[in-house]
């Protein structure tokens, strides 16, 4: 079908559309802005789309690099000379010196052929992270049609499982959640609207957006694409992972350097030896010839490279017992040489499982203590462990209205996973495990407690719950931000029974919070009422969020690795900088900086990615240079930007992280480091070194295995 001009002009326009902006507009207005509608797009049209929006792919370079890039493989300086001895072998007959030679090169250009292909590896990882077919909406149909095949228009049907192979603006959702592991490297789980947000919100927080790569983990609904291919999110990361210049090692920049004068002398060897075999020694142009390949031969240091290969293979078996796996061999040597290490937060300075850390309700507050998801831990007070029977008592009420109101599962260890783990969201799970520290056993608190009816946030109330039946009588649990609970609260739950909300409640409760927020963790308030026997399947959250009785707080927080400050302390010991570089907001980063001594300062220097912005090269070495720093709400650009900066000041830089939004800067470092735990693929083929535990402190034994090498 052919492309009118006012259909490429539409297209032109449709293309153009930015996250923010098509986020702001009403639902409503979607389908419009977009041409489509709610039946989607026909098949014609569709056609016409994709001849103009091109097929929705990660346009990848292909396997093999253009032919100039493979002949700097294979005419590397310190091979050159086996090749010209090889070519002149078999020209004066001497077939088994020019095979030798030959083979001796052939063998060393595939290792180097081998190791360029690993942008490649990384961007096909990346491209595997999408599905193959899409659910959409065609001439009124649902249809499955190759991802390949979607336009800007297109009108997405989600439902649990399904993993998006564009970015689309929601129109319609039935209570959906879903986790987006390009930008987050725990299972976050978003709620996601279909009403308008403010259009200066940043890309990751847009709730009416989902994004390529995510999935879905509950709900249905229905999106409209605006970004397919390499204009999504995912498909920037993408493009950015291709356009990254990965830095050759020390190791290998020694080894140019030594070609380039091995290269010199046996060329200058070469001609000496044949003009002084030709015109002293009279020997035939055969003999002379033959004379030139053993000079050729000889400059090269044939042992050195079996050598150094195999003091680097050891290097490697005594981390892999640590449980590191190098991928590129070159680097166990640049470790040994790294001057500065930029590390992600979440899995690698932090245990990558939200803890409950402290509870609050109207008879006290509790710390408790425990690692991870394992359910194991003691509630304290005042320096005094408290009886499991008391800590259920005075903080069964509000642990068993958490459990009720929480999707997550906790999961013992099994053959693939050692250690005690969840499915569905981390804040949920902690707030389970808090529960089965006291001996509340989830599945008996739901078998008391029969759900009649799920409870989902809309737009004016920000709280979820459920109505559940307890002893005889339908009871709502509702759980959110405390601020906005509070203010819907009029009573309060004691340990003798409820009371009435009094203003100096309210200050207590905030003085508590205040608290919490300034060690930076993240608090969830529960609350319930007793609803009425009419109609109970019909209630929505609107319904039931006043007169609420409050039960109380829970604070959760990722606490650090209990070895990591020792690592830092002793890369500083080193004379390496050590950099937090992350997504997430300052102000958490920062506490996590100070409770892991990666800055010491009362007034550490933090710079946000908005600051980055303002920043030209010159300014941003600068600020660079003044020692260990937080660098927060980054993006994937801003973090290559980062790393290429160090780099063009002289540092050795090594990168970690287990994102797929990682991938650019894992691979423009000298050295990328990959979770492989927790990581995604693409940034394990991106990587040069996996970390089997994630553990921070094995990046510090790593880096004084390579300078033992």
């Amino acid at each position: 079908m052919a492309v009118t001009q006012s259909s490429l002009d539409e297209l032109i326009r449709w293309q153009r559309v930015e996250a923010d902006t098509i986020a702001a507009l009403p639902r409503e207005r979607v389908e419009a802005e977009m041409g489509t509608q709610a039946s989607g797009l026909s098949s014609e049209e569709a056609a016409v789309r994709l001849q103009v929006s091109g097929y929705s792919s990660l346009v990848m370079r292909s396997g093999w690099r253009s032919v100039a890039q493979q002949l700097a493989v294979v005419i590397r300086p310190l091979l050159l000379p086996l090749w010209i001895g090889a070519l002149i072998a078999f020209s004066i007959d001497r077939v088994q010196s020019g095979q030798a030679l030959l083979f001796a090169a052939l063998l060393n250009t595939l290792v180097g052929a081998l190791q360029e292909r690993k942008a490649e590896r990384a961007t096909a990882a990346l491209h595997d992270a999408l599905p193959a077919f899409a659910r959409v909406l065609r001439d009124g149909q649902e249809q499955n049609v190759l991802a390949t095949m979607l336009v800007p228009g297109d009108v997405l049907l989600l439902r649990p499982g399904d993993i998006l192979p564009a970015d689309a603006r929601l129109v319609e959702v039935d209570h959906l959640h879903t986790v987006n592991p390009v930008l987050y490297t725990d299972d976050t789980v978003l709620h996601k609207t279909p009403e308008a947000v403010a259009e200066d919100k940043s890309t990751s927080e847009l709730p009416n957006v989902v994004y390529a790569g995510s999935r879905v983990v509950s709900g249905s609904g229905r999106a409209v694409v605006f970004a397919t291919g390499l204009r999504s999110a995912f498909g920037q990361i993408a493009a950015l992972t291709q356009r990254a210049q990965e830095e050759p090692s020390p190791l290998l920049l020694a080894f140019a350097r030594l070609g380039a004068v091995v290269l010199i002398v046996a060329v200058l060897g070469a001609i000496l030896g044949f003009t002084y075999s030709l015109l002293r020694l009279q020997l035939s142009i055969e003999q002379a010839l033959s004379v030139a390949v053993l000079f050729l031969t000889a400059a090269v240091p044939v042992g050195l490279m079996p050598g150094i290969t195999l003091t680097l293979i050891e290097g490697a078996r005594r981390l892999q017992q640590r449980k590191a796996i190098f991928r590129r061999l070159s680097n166990v040597e640049t470790l040994g040489a790294t001057t500065v290490i930029c590390t992600d937060k979440t899995g690698t300075l932090t245990q990558n499982e939200m803890t409950v850390r402290e509870i609050w309700t109207a008879d006290g507050s509790v710390t408790v203590s425990g690692v991870g998801f394992q359910p194991q831990g003691e509630f304290s007070s005042d320096h005094r462990t408290l009886d499991h029977g008391v800590a259920q008592k005075q903080f069964g009420q509000l642990l068993r209205a958490a459990v009720l109101t929480s999707r997550a599962k906790l999961l013992p260890p099994d053959t693939l996973r050692p250690r005690w783990h969840i499915v569905g969201d981390p804040v949920e799970a902690a707030q389970i495990v808090a529960a089965a520290k006291v001996d509340l056993k989830v599945n008996e608190v739901c078998e008391r407690a029969p759900l009649l009816a799920t409870l989902n946030s809309t737009p004016q109330v920000a709280l979820d719950g459920v109505v559940v039946e307890e002893h005889g009588y339908p009871v709502a649990y509702l759980k959110g931000r405390p601020s906005d609970l509070l203010a819907r609260c009029s009573a309060i739950a004691t340990a003798h029974g409820d009371r009435p909300l009094t203003e100096r409640d309210r200050q207590a409760f905030k003085r508590v919070l205040q608290r919490y927020q300034r060690d930076v963790m993240r608090t969830v308030a529960v609350a319930r009422r007793t609803v009425g026997q009419d109609a109970v399947q019909a209630l929505d959250v609107e319904d039931v969020a006043h007169d609420l009785v409050l039960l109380g707080l829970l604070a959760i927080n990722d606490p650090p690795r209990e070895e990591v400050a020792a690592a830092i302390s002793a890369c500083h010991t080193a004379k390496i900088r050590t950099m937090m570089l992350t997504s997430d907001d300052t102000l958490g980063a920062t506490s996590l900086a100070r409770r892991c001594q990666l800055v010491q300062a009362a007034q550490p220097l933090v710079i946000s990615g908005p600051d980055l912005d303002t920043m030209d090269d010159p300014m941003l070495r600068e600020q660079l240079s003044k020692g260990d720093m937080v660098l927060a709400r980054l993006t994937p650009e801003h973090k290559v930007r980062v790393v290429q900066t160090l780099e063009a000041m002289g540092e050795v830089v090594l990168v970690t992280g287990g994102a797929a939004s990682d991938v650019p800067a894992l691979k423009a470092a000298y050295t990328g480091i990959a979770m492989g735990a927790t990581g995604s693929p693409a940034a394990n083929q991106a990587a040069d070194l996996i970390l089997l535990d994630d553990n921070f402190a094995t990046i510090a034994q790593a880096i004084a295995e390579g300078r033992a090498v």
